[in-house]
Order: structure tokens, then sequence, then C-alpha cells
């Protein structure tokens, strides 16, 4: 056999011949790249003819199909703004609403100015300043409210026209998620008295099923769902998804591309919390991210969330975000964030499924992130931690699925006692040494893996023992812990004479 066939064997006349091809030896394939998918609505008056699909690279490209102050816009300014994810492709897939209502709210205010001075309107976290005049009262106040709520871009509603001492609020979108618009004041005393009325509850789900059907052949990896976390919407993402124990779903042995769903929820109270994780203890699919009585919308915690995580496990795909800040999310005036200030409850939250936080100072702090999953009887849980998961195990069936395409797939099988040199052959034997030098070793020497040893000594690959065309591999591996608890047993002792 030649060593090069630059120049066809078959040549006589004199040549020179040169050629260049790619080299294997010593690609082992990367990490999982992340993708992200922004499930989200738009604003109403751009229902017709949105784009189902779009990928963006800057929060203003959505605004402009989507409406400026949009969930899908929302969502993208926390992943290309408040925090930025780089060169992770950023994908939204919109929802049309359907036969929702919009969030009615009406502004009132009593009482006459002291003193001028600067309030805040807080329209779902967001301060919007205005200035009061000494002596100003009840309609020209409201007017003044509605020029600064109008002359913001970003705002989740639109201020109407002020009549008998009110001023009428609309969500610029319909269905349940603008119910989530929470609006506050905030400045000093100056003699005024702000209320704020809700006269019409947002209403109306709209599922996610139709956007999950065009995710294809691409692997998006993480989800940002901006649609709320009622147990139809959860199961619409359960039944895409698919599980491990079943193959179904993105768990399909064929097209293996799962992914992670993270939401997002305000409250504080750990029952509630569970509530909703609780029943869904097989599934690995949801996780649920509290950032207890913020201002910000559910939507909007889901994508700090998603910000902060995917850029980390690009790169490392044994990193947590334990400790992380949710960057930009806007915390309650009082600073009280509830149950899960106390470790207790924490603890009791991620054994039902729901990942925890801490706030301090103003800001949230992830201290624990996971998914539903939490069988009875299953300790630990195979599929609790999203780093397990999410990191660890799709960054090894991406990495597996990578050796058996470049370097197995399309080779002539043969016995190991069978000698050959031909490169286009590949012997059991030889598969291993691929598994071993391109997987096992390289994810222990990174942390991924505990060890090497264990995963070399118990790989089996064989010929099929009905199918000559198959090889079967058998790849164990052991995950690499993380110092969640650190336990200290101190002893003191007395200092005695003698």
């Amino acid at each position: 056999m030649a060593i090069s066939n630059a120049v066809a064997p078959n040549r006589v006349s004199s040549v020179l011949g040169y050629e260049i091809k790619k080299g294997l030896a010593g690609v082992t394939g990367g990490f999982l790249p992340q993708r992200i998918a922004i499930v989200a609505e738009a604003n109403t008056d751009k229902q017709a003819g949105l784009k189902t699909k779009f990928q963006f690279t800057s929060a203003e490209e959505v605004a402009l199909e989507c409406g400026f102050g949009s969930p899908a816009h929302l969502a993208a300014i926390r992943l290309r703004g408040t925090i930025d994810v780089g060169g992770i492709p950023t994908i939204v897939f919109t929802v049309l609403e359907g036969a929702g209502v919009a969030q009615v709210n009406s502004i009132t205010t009593t009482g006459t100015a002291t003193k001028s001075a600067t309030q805040f309107i807080i329209i779902a976290g967001k301060y919007i300043s205005f200035t009061v005049a000494k002596d100003e009262t009840g309609d020209d106040i409201l007017n003044t409210i509605k020029d600064a709520v109008n002359a913001e871009l970003n705002v989740t509603m639109i201020a109407g026209a002020v009549a008998t001492n009110a001023l009428p609020m609309t969500s610029k979108w319909l269905g349940q998620t603008a119910a989530d618009i929470v609006i506050e004041f905030a400045g000093e005393d100056i003699g005024l008295t702000f209320v704020n009325a809700e006269t019409t509850p947002g209403a109306g789900e709209v599922l996610p099923a139709a956007s999950l059907a065009l995710f294809g052949a691409e692997w998006n990896t993480i989800v940002v769902n901006c649609l709320g976390v009622t147990s139809t919407i959860l199961d619409d993402y359960e039944l895409f998804n698919g599980n491990s124990t079943d193959k179904t779903g993105r768990y399909n042995a064929e097209d293996f591309k799962p992914t992670v769903v993270v939401s997002g929820t305000v409250l504080d109270d750990k029952d509630a919390l569970i509530a909703i994780t609780d029943a869904r203890k097989i599934e690995q699919t949801n996780i649920l991210m509290p950032a207890p009585k913020s201002l910000s919308l559910p939507l909007e915690i889901a994508a700090v969330c998603v910000g902060v995580y995917a850029p980390k496990v690009e790169v490392d795909p044994k990193s947590d975000i334990l400790d992380a800040v949710l960057t930009g999310l806007t915390p309650p005036q009082d600073l009280e964030a509830g149950d899960l200030d106390i470790y207790d409850n924490r603890d009791f939250v991620v054994k039902g499924g729901c990942s925890t936080v801490v706030l301090r100072d103003g800001d949230y702090f992830v201290k624990d992130f996971v998914t539903t999953y939490h069988p009875v009887g299953e300790d630990p849980p195979q599929f609790r931690w999203v780093r397990n998961l999410a990191g660890i195990d799709f960054n090894v069936a991406f990495r597996t699925l990578f050796i058996d395409e470049t370097y197995i797939k399309g080779k002539t099988i043969l016995p190991d006692d069978n000698p050959s040199i031909d490169p286009e052959v590949i012997k059991p034997k030889d598969a291993k040494g691929l598994m071993i030098n391109k997987l096992f070793v390289p994810f222990a020497l990174a942390g991924i893996f505990s060890e090497s040893a264990y995963s070399i000594e118990n790989c089996v690959v064989e010929i099929n023992g009905t199918n000559p065309d198959r090889l079967d591999f058998s790849n164990p591996y052991k995950r690499s812990g993380f110092a969640r608890i650190v336990s200290t047993t101190a002893i003191a002792n007395f200092n005695l004479g003698g």
C-alpha cells in the first residue's frame, strides 16, 4: 500500500502531485456548544407577520420584530445587555398570543405635594422617575406619570388618557404572563398617596408545543421559558423533551439532543414552590429558579439564570453557578425575601426539586441549581443537579457521538485477532482505545470524571452477536463531585499543666 495517493497509482507519465488531508490524531471534539432558545410572546401590535423563529445578536433586533417591552425583548435584554453571552447562539421562538386578555391597572393619587421632588413608579422592576412640583395634585401628577411611562421604550405597559383622577395602564401583550407585572411607587414622603388597582387581570394560556416543533435537528441545549409555570405548559416541555429512562423525545437514542428548560418565579413560600415541582419527580426537563418577591418578571429571572449558566458550562462542563449573582434583578423594596433565607427551608425545597437563592444586600445569590427530578427511593437522585445532567452527561454524549461519527462510523469491522494495517478498518480494541484516549482520560484530566481507571477497566466494546455490521459499547463513568457542603468538626481542649 502506497503511503501517498496524491497521484493515482495507475499514473505513469512524469508529474508532481500534492494533496492536503485533515489529520485527526489530536482531535477530541471539544465540549458541547451551548445554544439558547427563548420561547416567548410578542406584543399585541406585532402579531401580524410575526416570525416564528429567528437568531439574534442584539436585543434591539428582538424589539423590532416582537415589540419593545415584549416578553421576547425583555428576555433578550437579559442575555444581550444585562449579561452578554458572547458567541453563544441565541434564538427566539415566538408564540402567538391567541385569545388572551391584557392586564389593565388603574393608578390614582390623593393629597397635595408639600414640595417639589422626584418620585418613582416601578413597573415590573423598572424604576421610572417623574418630578412633582410643589402644590401639584391629582390629574396633573397623573399626566406627568403618563408621559414618563410612555417615554420609556422598554417598559411593559402603556399609559392611557387620564380621566377623573385615574390613569389606566395596559400591558403591551395579552395573556396570563401579563398578570405578573407588579406596579409600585417609591420616593420620599411629600404628602401624596398613590394607589394601584388591578381592573382587569391578564389571562389566557399559550403553550410552547408549536415552537418546540421548530427545534428540528438543532441541539438547543437550554431553553428560557417565558410562558409561565402552569402544569399544562411544563407538561408540554416534558412531553417534547422526554427523559433518559424511557429514551423518548429529545432523549431518543437515534437523535440524542435533549435540553433543559429554565422557568422563573417570584414565589417566596416553600410550600407554594414545592407545589409546582413535587409532581414532577421523575422528569429531567424543567428547572424552577426563584427570586422571591422580586419586582422583575419571572421570565427575566429565567433569562438571567440562563445567561449566568450557559457561558460557564460552555467552557467548563463541570462548573456550577453556586453563589453566582442573578445580575440585575430588582429586589423587593423592603429587601425581605421570605422562606428561602432560612437554610432548613432551602434544604426542604431542594429535596422537592426546586432551585434556591438567598437575598443579600439587594442581590439574589444562587445556592442550588436543580431539575425537578427527585424520585422516591433514589438517593442521591441521578439527575437532580443541572451541573451533572446538562454539564457532564450532555457533554459525555456529545463527545461520544463525535468519536463515533469521526473515527468509527463507515469503517470495516474486523475482530481483534485479525491482523490489518488498513486505516479504514476498526476493531473492538481500537474502538475502546479511542474512548480511552479521547473521552475517559481527557475528561478525567479535566476533572469532569472522578477517575479514568474505572472507565478503562469496565469499558466493553464488542461486535454484535447477531449483526456483523454493528459495534456495541458499554461506557461507564463516574462523575466528579462538587463541594456544595463543607462539614468541619472542631475539637477544643484545655491546656492543663503537668
